[in-house]
């Protein structure tokens, strides 16, 4: 599988974490929101094992293995009504993770350039999409990540659950998009600018 498909399988499984946190907010679509970021999760694990040649699979089995207990433990402890707020936790875990994977992939390419390129030219990809699945990945991953722990906050009833409005909102959210947008461009155009990259992260 080629450095591109991997990524993309990272950001298609940090979609399906924000579906199913969407959908954890309603008690009639909860249990689709738990199949929608189990299968996320799947396609991560299925997407690092084909990424064995840079992992070594002690180390991926360890994870796995880790991961089942502590989610297993953690499950039969938390009370059933409780059950959300872990789920969103989890699933913050998860486009965490999926941004973190991409991060990594960006200084790998930064600490050996002569060599990823070549791994790029093996696998018929290109800089260019790599960056911008990079990009995608960290975007998503990282409002999964923010949007996971709101959600448990509201669930925890330590954040309000109504609508949080100011002046000029719509104004200040399109520039940020456009910020972030404009920041991805000058990434994805020189991969070495950290400065749009922290911008993009943040």
């Amino acid at each position: 599988m080629s450095s591109n498909l991997i990524l993309i399988s990272y950001i298609v499984s940090a979609i399906l974490f924000i579906l199913g946190i969407k959908r954890l907010g309603k008690v009639n679509t909860a249990r689709q929101g738990n199949f929608l970021s189990a299968v996320g999760m799947l396609i991560a694990i299925i997407a690092t094992l084909f990424k064995m040649d840079a992992i070594p699979l002690e180390w991926v089995l360890g994870g796995v293995l880790l991961g089942t207990i502590i989610g297993a433990v953690t499950a039969i402890r938390v009370a059933m009504t409780s059950m959300p707020e872990m789920v969103a936790i989890f699933n913050g875990f998860g486009g965490g993770a999926s941004a973190l994977v991409a991060s990594a992939e960006l200084f790998k390419y930064l600490n050996g350039k002569e060599v990823y390129l070549a791994e790029l030219t093996k696998n018929s990809s290109d800089l260019t999409t790599t960056m911008i699945t990079i990009v995608l990945s960290v975007i998503i991953g990282s409002l999964t990540f923010t949007g996971s722990f709101i959600a448990w906050g509201k669930l925890q009833g330590k954040i309000s659950g109504q609508p949080i409005t100011y002046p000029g909102q719509n104004i200040i959210n399109l520039l940020i998009l456009v910020g972030v947008i404009i920041a991805a461009y000058f990434f994805v155009v020189n991969p070495e600018n950290m400065t749009a990259f922290y911008v993009i992260l943040g």
